[in-house]
């Protein structure tokens, strides 16, 4: 999986805290290390000077790998540990983001900060422009490691992995198992963590506060995803195990980027590895709410892994125009992260009564962070269709169905909403048929949602889709699957 690893480094002692990652790297794994020190354009008169630099660290990298391989007897993949030295000119995070992609690096490995030092910010400007661009896996250390537990850290190789559920989270897997196959080493452990997060019960309620049956259905979602967690976790640890690697899994309950910090934090990990994405899939960012909280958090080095994000032409496939009933014709497409300013318009063209019905609550704004939460899917575990008129900037969104994948996997929640002026015309029966295939082909076998009584129309809407309809009324709430695998 790895071949090349970058090493930026920038004279500092904080960016040098590397140092011992990268001998480590390089000789148990064979890889070839390429330090990369970038000049700024006012400094090229020290061009020379700045090259001597990194050309010792590499010739220091060479030698202190092949005394680490001869200590702990690891035969040499080649005479020589290839490391090189390289010097460019420019802005720091644009040098490394374009070596890296032009040299076909595939991990980046770096200190959290450099000569700028630690201020304010939690991670450095440098390396946080890195982590927002970069295509390949980002491997941080902390400016403020020890030196101990750097010279030690790959050595014992305690694992931390934290995961949620989704594909996205799951893409660390093959880095966890390549970091575990390195050589001269006993077995690495491996420690998988769910954080299971308690449901958000609404205050928006009037009358004499909760329902009893919200409350009721929080506690059983709680322990539905303790329990599907166990089952989940036996697969991956049975995965795990079978490439000789020590397991065990943890399953806590809170938000979890706090549960991830606090565990982390009394435990003696490591290496942190997680996807910069879950559950709340890709957006703008290059790094997700949760990983990034536990980045700015923590000193335990953490090798983020960005999910790959589905090639444009791998959801053209799913566009389509229909016909509806008075004989126009609807375009029907994936929600894309730029939807958020047409999402929030057709929200705002809804009447009171339809949003009451969709969202439970006689809600009257959308926040900025809400939309893009919607907007936000990973097109596997998370995903919409929006059903819309117009072209270009004309276009805007009228209808919209969204399904989020819950644990073990073969089942989600969904929702569908219509404009108002549109209803009747037969939109939200293709959004369903819709993201039903979509959903089949995702290996989801029910879609299930929640429905008021006085939801006439979604009762409906269900009971004409061609799939077998199963339904309960728990304390006024309607809980309906549509069963279609």
């Amino acid at each position: 999986m790895y071949k090349k690893v970058l090493v930026p480094l920038d004279g500092s002692e904080l960016a040098e805290t590397v140092f011992a990652y990268a001998k480590e790297l390089a000789g148990r794994m064979g890889l070839e290390l390429i330090f990369l020190h970038v000049c700024a354009p006012e400094e090229r008169e020290l061009l020379p000077m700045r090259r001597a630099y990194v050309e010792h660290a590499a010739d220091v990298a060479r030698c202190e790998a092949e005394e680490m391989q001869e200590k702990d007897g690891i035969k040499p993949e080649c005479e020589v540990v290839p490391a090189q030295a390289e010097v460019a000119v420019g802005y720091p995070a644009e040098e490394i983001l374009r070596y890296a992609e032009a040299h076909k690096a595939d991990l980046i490995l770096m200190a959290t900060h450099g000569r700028s030092g630690i201020k304010r910010w939690a991670v450095g400007s440098v390396a946080d422009k890195v982590l927002r661009t970069s295509q390949i896996p980002v491997w941080l250390v902390p400016a403020h490691a020890s030196v101990e537990a750097t010279r030690e850290g790959l050595a014992t190789r305690r694992i931390l992995v934290p995961l949620d559920g989704s594909k996205l989270a799951e893409s660390v897997l093959p880095h966890v198992e390549t970091l575990a196959g390195q050589r001269g080493i006993d077995k690495a452990e491996v420690t998988l963590l769910r954080v299971c997060k308690p449901s958000v019960i609404s205050f928006e309620y009037t009358g004499s506060g909760v329902p009893a049956s919200r409350k009721k259905q929080a506690d059983e979602e709680l322990a539905d995803c303790k329990r599907t967690t166990e089952r989940y976790f036996a697969r991956i640890r049975i995965r795990l195990e079978k490439g000789g690697m020590n397991t065990r899994a943890v399953v806590l309950e809170g938000e979890p980027a706090d549960e991830i910090i606090r565990h982390a934090a009394s435990n003696s990990y490591d290496l942190i590895v997680m996807a910069s994405h879950g559950r709340s899939g890709i957006s703008r960012w290059a790094y997700g709410s949760v990983a990034g909280k536990v980045l700015t958090s923590i000193a335990i080095p953490i090798l983020l892994v960005r999910p790959a994000k589905p090639a444009r032409g791998e959801l053209d496939k799913y566009r389509t125009t229909v016909k509806l009933r008075d004989g126009s014709l609807m375009r029907l497409r994936p929600i894309k992260c730029g939807d958020d300013k047409k999402l929030a318009a057709l929200f705002y063209r809804l009447s009171p009564d339809t949003v009451y019905l969709r969202f439970h609550s006689p809600l009257t704004q959308m926040s900025k962070k809400e939309v893009r939460r919607f907007c936000t899917v990973d097109y596997d575990d998370s995903f919409a269709m929006v059903a819309t008129t117009g072209e270009g900037r004309r276009e805007r969104i009228v209808g919209v169905i969204r399904y989020y994948r819950l644990p073990p996997g073969d089942v989600a929640e969904t929702g569908i909403v219509v404009e108002d002026s549109y209803q009747g015309k037969g939109i939200g029966g293709h959004l369903i048929k819709q993201i039903a295939a979509i959903a089949r082909e995702k290996g989801i076998r029910m879609l299930q949602g929640e429905v008021l009584p006085g939801n006439q129309a979604v009762m409906k809407l269900v009971k004409n889709s061609g799939f077998k309809v199963g339904r309960e009324l728990d304390s006024g709430v309607y809980r309906v699957i549509l069963h279609i695998g």
